[in-house]
């Protein structure tokens, strides 16, 4: 799917651009916007050898020491006056610093690839807004500070040229909570990394599997504790699933657990005490990114039920390493999983259960589903990602510089 500028979008010759990139997040992969950053440039300065990317980093933050992805992509680092790191370092750069820099560095067009669109730049903006969670639920914006922020960025967004959301169900909530007309807002779908494929190799699955302890059988949950994921009620479904079938293989559970629990970060391990299967879930910690695929491949299924995601991308890693799935209705996960996984109601612990037992006992089931998975994940490619990313910039430059 690759091709020249001209091919890419569609209409006419375009023309080189130098494109600032507000990289925040650079270095940081094992969050969402950092993935997405580093997926987006390397593939951005791979198909589009023309264009020149500035990537605009905190001054002293350890990313600069990464290795750039591209001859065409270089750092300029940037001071604010509370250091690299921190929340008022973080809104000076993205209001101050950043803006600034578009002139010194004579940009042609600004990214910023997370929802914190500058309020004034000298040059067209286009902004990646990946969910807009703490309008959708206030409480991910509680304290002053939080709320003030999301107001800003709230009324900054309306700023870019074009918003780019990572899935339609994304794109909706972008539309409608943040006030924007649907063509000014694009759904650009993410990728799947290449190295997540399945694993056959037996001495890779025997080291991941000696390395987070891992049973023979098991289910797999892999991700965050907020209460969003709604963990609470997948340990209450895995319960009724065992007291049906106590054949069943464990529960793994993959993430950083929070130290303490709290109503925002409830405790997994306090939810399965509660709902009695302490003893067969296994809390691994934190999973190292080139251990995801073994850790999918060996999983019967791998369990999604959050109430929202803007676009879910484990759910997609689970899918191209050929794991089955079962996940949540509603948001975008209905979208990425589509027809080859099992979409359920994430209020409904009965029918998690049922669908558990049926993917963990009927191997032929399992098996169909778990190709249909892969198959689909392979319509998901960064090279798209990058393709309709800088479709989208030439959008907004032609309809800058034509008035």
């Amino acid at each position: 799917m690759s091709g020249s500028c001209a091919e890419t979008a569609g209409v006419g010759e375009v023309r080189s651009l130098v494109i600032g990139v507000n990289g925040w997040f650079w270095g940081q992969e094992t969050v969402g916007s950092g993935q997405y950053l580093h997926q987006l440039l390397v593939h951005l300065a791979s198909l589009y050898p023309r264009d020149r990317y500035i990537l605009f980093v905190p001054a002293g933050a350890p990313a600069v020491s990464r290795p750039l992805p591209a001859a065409n992509v270089e750092y300029a680092e940037l001071h604010t006056p509370f250091g690299a790191r921190g929340d008022l370092a973080k809104l000076w750069f993205e209001q101050v610093s950043v803006p600034a820099a578009c002139r010194t560095w004579k940009v042609d067009l600004l990214h910023v690839p997370y929802w914190a669109t500058p309020a004034w730049t000298p040059v067209p903006v286009v902004t990646t807004i990946h969910d807009v969670i703490p309008l959708i639920l206030p409480e991910y914006a509680a304290s002053p500070a939080a709320r003030a922020y999301t107001r800003l960025v709230s009324l900054t967004a309306r700023r870019s040229r074009l918003v780019l959301a990572d899935s339609q169900a994304a794109a909706r909530d972008v539309c409608r909570y943040l006030r924007l007309p649907a063509e000014r807002v694009r759904t650009v779908y993410l990728g799947v990394a290449p190295g997540l494929v399945p694993i056959e190799d037996e001495q890779v699955l025997d080291g991941v599997r000696e390395r987070y302890r891992l049973p023979e059988r098991y289910m797999l949950y892999l991700g965050g504790f907020d209460r969003r994921k709604n963990v609470p009620m997948l340990m209450q479904a895995y319960a009724r699933a065992v007291r049906r079938r106590p054949e069943l293989p464990a529960l793994v559970v993959g993430g950083r657990p929070p130290e303490k629990g709290t109503p925002l970060f409830p405790d997994p391990r306090r939810a399965a005490v509660e709902a009695g299967v302490q003893e067969r879930v296994h809390f691994i910690g934190w999973v190292r990114e080139e251990d995801k695929p073994a850790l999918y491949s060996m999983a019967c299924c791998s369990l999604f039920p959050s109430l929202y995601e803007g676009f879910g991308l484990p759910v997609l890693e689970a899918m191209a390493c050929g794991t089955p799935v079962i996940a949540a209705r509603g948001s975008s996960l209905e979208e990425i999983v589509g027809p080859a996984g099992i979409l359920l109601d994430p209020a409904e612990p009965d029918a998690w259960a049922e669908a558990m037992c049926r993917l963990c006992m009927e191997p032929a089931l399992a098996q169909e589903l778990g190709a249909r998975a892969r198959e689909r994940a392979g319509e998901f490619s960064w090279e798209r990602t990058a393709q309709e990313t800088r479709r989208a910039f030439a959008d907004a430059d032609r309809e800058w510089t034509s008035g």
